[in-house]
């Protein structure tokens, strides 16, 4: 029953957005070319694909598991996916609604502490809906002190926000929404987090190599980069693992889809079709998957994910039966277009964010402690007139030198960026935020204010003043 109504809405799909014919997707030949050309512009060291529709299924892959490195990145190689963990998360609350253990209008507080207190807005309290479909107007991220926060410090930095708009009315990316979702129906199901998602999610999917971060999976990890930049590994950090916290492979992640296709039966697919159409007075509500683009003969569903050092993205065209996954070992790489592009060449490709730095130039701030840090890109500016560093890039960089505990060098290369990018909100916020960490209150008020003047409603500014500098 439920594949003939899957086949039903993506054949009134098709009759809607004109005939699938009209695709054009890319060439398989071509994909290790675009892979390669993206490790040139963006960094990294090796990038992996995988196809499946009803000819079955396909990998094509480039590089190699670091920088310099032999061996070679293929359709088994785990990736911190990032974000894409909120696609199981939602998964999971679609399944619990499905067998009636839930319900999408229950107040997240239902399943909370009770010395969890989870802010309201206007008398509307945040329901579980709000928190898969980013509605809750709860902050984007997490704020602690802590150098990997757990759920204790979730529930403390939930409990002292305010929300920044009415539950269910504005759509605002949420990290920190996600993960509370996730420990909420772990809660209901009586159960960790963690091992709720393998017995109720990845078991049923036959997705055995899909994991939280252990010491085995740590050693099957390529290294991570941001540009040619290594980075540590993020999933350890408790208080993300609902919004990011699982590695996985090319080859597991295809089974997902493949059940989102309905290639083959699974115990999920109750759910997943739930997740695609969770209410039949609100077409367009829909639960984990983060976009839908319906253009070009297609009908794109996506979610992309990026974590300290690893970027990845999956989809699947609900009209041609098609999907695809792209993991890649750089945060900057975003392939989320690249997944588009594989399914219908007439998506565009993105431009690359900036220009990666040079190891040289990371070497010449880790020889002098970050101390040095516009020298130094002055002396690469004249070696390379074309070098530059992209406010992405150090912003990025900066905030991953804080969480990996070293916070002063964090705030000289975050400074650095504000006196390159004076105007830009985002990188006063996030200098506020290396200060605040760093037990630098004064400065942190500062530069949260400095964000506001150049950007009023800047959301984690805002939220940490309320904390920092509250007004009588």
């Amino acid at each position: 029953m439920i594949r003939y109504l899957r086949q039903l809405l993506a054949l009134a799909g098709a009759l809607a957005l004109g005939s699938a014919a009209a695709i054009e997707p890319l060439p398989e030949a071509e994909i290790p070319t675009l892979l390669q050309a993206r490790l040139d512009d963006a960094g990294g060291s090796g990038m992996v694909v995988g196809i499946i529709d009803r000819q079955g299924r396909r990998f094509y892959s480039v590089g190699t598991d670091r920088r310099g490195g032999t061996s070679r990145v293929d359709e088994h190689t785990l990736f911190e996916i990032g974000s894409v963990t909120k696609v199981f998360t939602s998964l999971l609350l679609a399944d619990m609604t499905v067998k009636g253990e839930v319900a999408l209008d229950d107040p997240v507080q239902k399943y909370l502490p009770p010395d969890v207190k989870v802010p309201e807005r206007d008398g509307q309290a945040v329901r579980l809906l709000d928190l898969s479909t980013h509605a809750s107007g709860l902050p984007r991220d997490i704020v602690s002190g802590m150098k990997a926060p757990g759920v204790p410090q979730l529930y403390e930095f939930v409990s002292a926000s305010s929300l920044a708009s009415k539950p269910g009315t504005k759509s605002s990316y949420s990290n920190t929404g996600v993960s509370l979702l996730g420990y909420a129906l772990a809660n209901r199901a009586g159960q960790s987090y963690e091992p709720l998602i393998v017995s109720r999610i990845l078991a049923p999917l036959g997705m055995g190599d899909t994991h939280f971060l252990d010491d085995a999976s740590r050693r099957r990890l390529p290294q991570g980069y941001i540009g040619w930049i290594p980075q540590p590994v993020f999933t350890h950090i408790a208080a993300y693992r609902p919004s990011g916290g699982l590695l996985s492979s090319a080859d597991d992640l295809l089974k997902l889809l493949g059940a989102v296709l309905g290639l083959a039966p699974t115990p999920m697919d109750s759910a997943l079709a739930f997740m695609r159409k969770p209410d039949q007075a609100r077409p367009d509500l829909r639960l984990g998957w983060l976009t839908v683009r319906r253009r070009h003969g297609s009908e794109v569903w996506a979610h992309p994910g990026n974590t300290g050092g690893y970027s990845s993205a999956i989809a699947f065209d609900a009209l041609n039966e098609r999907a695809v996954v792209v993991l890649a070992n750089d945060t900057r790489n975003s392939p989320n277009d690249i997944a588009h592009t594989i399914l219908n060449r007439k998506f565009q490709l993105d431009d690359p964010k900036g220009s990666p730095p040079p190891a040289a130039f990371q070497q010449m701030l880790e020889d002098s402690g970050y101390r040095q840090v516009l020298p130094a890109y002055r002396a690469m500016r004249a070696r390379d007139p074309k070098f530059m560093l992209s406010e992405d890039v150090g912003n990025i960089w900066g905030l991953h030198l804080m969480y990996d505990g070293r916070k002063r060098e964090a705030i000289e290369l975050l400074a650095f960026n504000v006196h390159q990018y004076p105007k830009s909100a985002n990188a006063h916020d996030s200098l506020a935020e290396a200060y605040e960490k760093a037990g630098h209150k004064a400065e942190a008020i500062a530069s949260y204010r400095q964000a506001l003047v150049l950007d009023p409603k800047f959301p984690s500014a805002l939220e940490r003043l309320k904390v920092l500098a509250p007004t009588p």
